[in-house]
């Protein structure tokens, strides 16, 4: 099943997640937040949203690539901090 866009992908995520209840969020807990490849961005942004709602301080976001817009030649991409992509 291929879903169509980042809301539906993280709602799938976290409709497992809680079905499984193996897991919990521990507030405060500081984590790592990995992505094979960045395109819109959206992705990353929900899940930031999600574990810093929950409490969870989300130190640092990586990706192994990043795709530039269409139209637009590639350039140094400047990190966000966290906190800035969940709002």
């Amino acid at each position: 099943m291929q879903l169509s866009n980042a809301r539906q992908r993280v709602d799938r995520a976290d409709a497992r997640f809680r079905m499984r209840g193996s897991y919990r969020v521990h507030p405060e807990s500081m984590v790592l937040l990995f992505d094979d490849i960045i395109t819109t961005g959206s992705t990353m942004r929900a899940c930031v949203g999600t574990l810093i709602s929950a409490g969870v301080v989300v130190h640092a976001v990586l990706a192994l690539a990043d795709t530039p817009a269409r139209g637009t030649r590639p350039v140094a991409h400047q990190a966000e901090s966290p906190a800035s992509m969940a709002g």
